[in-house]
């Protein structure tokens, strides 16, 4: 009987301390820190991003991406929108990232995506759908 038990705790415990998917996407913003861009064997990147002001859920976001915008650097302080697609305490991965990096005339949107972005309907700010003004012409 007591093997049975230790059996079962051993194999719910792994199950309950993975992250949980969520059932329907969470946009969240503020800004965050980015703490660590790291290329993975498999040719993909994983980026964490950090909250500057810590409140204790969603405080930590990874992406998993393909590529990393060239303007996106270790220890910058960026402003941004994701969504959310699975939950770990305070730690969160994310589907898609809408930063709101710092240029000359004020910000310049970039929109990254995850690998692990599902085939659905992509639902970007309503910035981005709009265009990005400042980046439509220059002034001389």
């Amino acid at each position: 009987m007591n093997i049975r038990l230790v059996l079962f705790i051993l194999v719910l415990v792994p199950m309950t301390a993975q992250a949980d998917p969520v059932s329907e996407p969470i946009k969240i913003g503020g800004s965050y820190e980015v703490t660590s861009i790291e290329r993975r064997q498999d040719d993909f990147f994983e980026i964490i991003f950090k909250s500057v002001s810590p409140s204790g859920k969603f405080d930590e976001l990874k992406l998993e991406s393909d590529h990393v915008h060239f303007s996106v650097r270790k220890g910058q302080k960026i402003r941004l929108s994701a969504e959310v697609i699975k939950v770990d305490g305070p730690r969160a991965e994310v589907s898609q990232v809408l930063l709101f990096l710092p240029h000359v005339q004020g910000v310049t949107p970039v929109w990254m995506l995850s690998r692990k972005n599902s085939n659905r309907e992509l639902r970007g700010s309503k910035y981005i759908d709009m265009h990005a003004p400042q980046s439509d012409y220059r002034i001389l």
